[in-house]
């Protein structure tokens, strides 16, 4: 006999299922939103505009570098949209900050400490090495976010500091001076000339290529502008993450099927009573062992288990509804 603890049970399973299903159906996951699509653009333009009026202001003894800064109207000029888009840019650094704190303390977030490096980062790179090489035949499976997202994400907080540091020593050299003394000044042009050509570099060439000039992604990855990831592309990407999200369907089922269920059992309680009149068989001991008991928390629906042959199942439950909430 069917009892209405059991499907119930049936219920809380088969939904994560349905919700999985529903979200390949999608064909897309949300992996950015509007405002970490906001930071990108603004990040990647006043990126480019500072190395396209910097890098001739360092190379200022070739032709072609005296061209383009001829081209832009002059010296002066060059050095005004150099600034501006520097302060844009530290702009979009305190937007940053202030969107990751806002985030963590007040929305409860927990998306941006999946950025944080972790040992597994370290051997998910060690893998990777072994696996372009042939010494091992499987790719370590990521997160949220690989190793090298990790890498560039944090290179952009020692960029910011490093270059917009003495960017402001430069844009700033008397007040610089009487601070940190005359012999900073020559201190500051060096590490802001080479670390910008770092950057550059490191962007230009690899950031460019596994990101844009992957063959899955070829030629030009779109995520970080619409927010979305083709979900077989995701699957293989991030499986860690995917797992996340089908156990995190997987928790809400099972907190909110079996409420549903028991709510409509309490509607139709009456009808149920008059059906049970004529069963001609006795209800089981799992059965009556299995009726929600409102004085005991551990017998409510979603709670622990229920029935008598739900023991190798409770762990199992108790370990998704003790999960932290679900990474923004």
């Amino acid at each position: 006999m069917t009892t209405r603890v059991d499907r119930m049970q049936r219920t809380a399973i088969l939904a994560p299922t349905k919700q999985t299903q529903s979200l390949e159906q999608e064909q897309y996951v949300k992996r950015f939103d509007v405002h970490q699509r906001i930071q990108h653009i603004l990040m990647f333009t006043t990126f480019l505009t500072l190395a396209f009026t910097g890098l001739p202001q360092k190379t200022s003894m070739f032709g072609v570098s005296a061209w383009i800064i001829t081209s832009l109207g002059g010296l002066e000029i060059v050095q005004l949209v150099h600034r501006i888009a520097a302060v844009t840019m530290l702009f979009d650094g305190v937007y940053h900050i202030t969107y990751l704190t806002y985030g963590v303390l007040i929305g409860r977030k927990l998306q941006p400490l999946a950025m944080i490096p972790m040992p597994k980062d370290l051997r998910d790179g060690i893998q990777m090495f072994l696996y372009y090489f042939g010494l091992v035949h499987e790719r370590p499976k990521f997160g949220k976010f690989s190793y090298l997202e990790k890498f560039d994400y944090w290179a952009v907080f020692w960029g910011i500091a490093i270059i917009g540091g003495s960017g402001l020593v430069l844009m700033f050299p008397v007040e610089a001076s009487k601070v940190f003394g005359g012999g900073v000044i020559p201190i500051a042009l060096t590490a802001h000339s080479d670390e910008a050509l770092l950057a550059v570099g490191w962007i230009f060439i690899v950031h460019f290529f596994y990101v844009h000039l992957a063959p899955a992604v070829f030629p030009f990855n779109s995520s970080i502008f619409t927010g979305k990831v083709p979900l077989h592309r995701y699957k293989e990407e991030h499986p860690l993450d995917y797992e996340r999200m089908q156990r995190v369907a997987v928790r809400k089922a099972i907190q909110t099927e079996p409420e549903k269920a028991d709510t409509t059992g309490k509607e139709q309680q009456p009808a149920a009573m008059a059906a049970s009149q004529t069963d001609p068989l006795p209800p089981s001991p799992q059965a009556a062992s299995s009726q929600p008991d409102e004085g005991n928390p551990a017998s409510a629906p979603g709670g622990q288990a229920l029935g008598a042959g739900e023991g190798k199942e409770a762990p199992a439950r108790q370990e998704h509804h003790s999960e932290g909430k679900e990474p923004g």
